[in-house]
């Protein structure tokens, strides 16, 4: 029968007599007691904890968060959040433009694909706008439809509209298109 040491049988010797290590085992464990903070909802707090692992659990605790939202909570040594390894900012500070580029109901042209458009939902705060003639479309290869430089017609360097979109665009007068 094979003679296997139990953690305990190593405990007051060291790893190097063990495996060639030189520490030392000890029963003692050492814990650093740790300032933490951590964020959710909009919320700050700050714990103290023998690690990372404890923080977040008595925040979790604290702020009564759910099991569906815990990854929404974030948890930081004191430390780190010292050395601007993170910095928590509200929504409103990292929004960089509020305005849209475009609005529901705007003639569009999508210079890909030369086609026009009407926007279905304009929400190009992430790049992008919902128009009936392509989908999900780049807001960078959009542009308003300007008569006077974009020719509909059948040509290779003209706009092709599909005849659901000319006829809505004629019976709500959202552009002249001609």
């Amino acid at each position: 029968m094979k003679h296997v040491k139990t953690f305990d049988s190593f405990l007051g010797t060291t790893l190097n007599e063990a495996y060639g290590d030189t520490q030392t085992w000890r029963n003692d464990k050492m814990v650093n007691e740790t300032l933490f903070y951590a964020f959710f909802n909009g919320k700050r707090i700050e714990i103290e904890g023998k690690d990372i692992w404890d923080a977040k659990q008595q925040a979790i605790t604290q702020l009564k968060v759910p099991k569906s939202k815990v990854g929404y909570l974030a948890v930081v040594s004191a430390e780190s959040q010292k050395n601007q390894d993170f910095r928590f900012e509200s929504e409103e500070i990292t929004e960089a433009n509020d305005t849209p580029k475009f609005k529901i109901d705007d003639v569009v042209v999508n210079n890909n694909h030369m086609t026009v458009g009407i926007v279905r939902m304009s929400d190009d705060k992430y790049g992008e706008v919902t128009t009936d003639a392509d989908g999900n479309v780049d807001v960078d290869t959009l542009e308003i439809f300007d008569p006077k430089r974009h020719k509909i017609g059948d040509g290779s360097k003209e706009y092709n509209i599909a005849p659901s979109t000319k006829k809505e665009i004629e019976t709500k007068g959202l552009a002249k298109l001609k």
